[in-house]
């Protein structure tokens, strides 16, 4: 049954989510530090921002280690590359997905959202 699911924390327990569930596929989203430590103080970041970029760099690595040990399994989305080309990002996981983006945005009538509207 497919599921799914969107957490920062769940780069601690990758390692043993990829040996249990043998089918499962990893979306990982990645954002530069400066990206995340803005986002971390905009939420109200208690504490040294040091620790932030620490837990930042340190669960990069696990995730880095999760990559080369199951690289077929895992497609990396760099955060900046989805905003500057989000409908090229759209194929590559339309691709890895098995998944023909443009005839699903054809009959669902969807497009690529950006900020300047959508993509298509």
């Amino acid at each position: 049954q497919p599921w799914g699911g969107s957490d920062t924390l769940l780069c601690w327990t990758a390692d043993a989510l990829a040996a249990h569930f043998a089918d499962a596929r990893f979306l990982i989203w990645v954002e530069r530090p400066a990206d995340a430590l803005a986002h971390w103080l905009a939420q109200g970041g208690a504490g040294d921002p040091r620790d932030a970029l620490a837990a930042w760099k340190d669960a990069a690595q696990r995730i880095s280690r999760l990559v080369q040990q199951h690289r077929p399994r895992c497609m990396v989305v760099l955060a900046d590359e989805a905003r500057m080309v989000p409908h090229a990002v759209a194929q590559r996981l339309g691709h890895w997905l098995a998944i023909d983006i443009a005839a699903a945005e054809d009959r669902q009538g969807l497009g690529v959202r950006h900020a300047t509207g959508v993509v298509r």
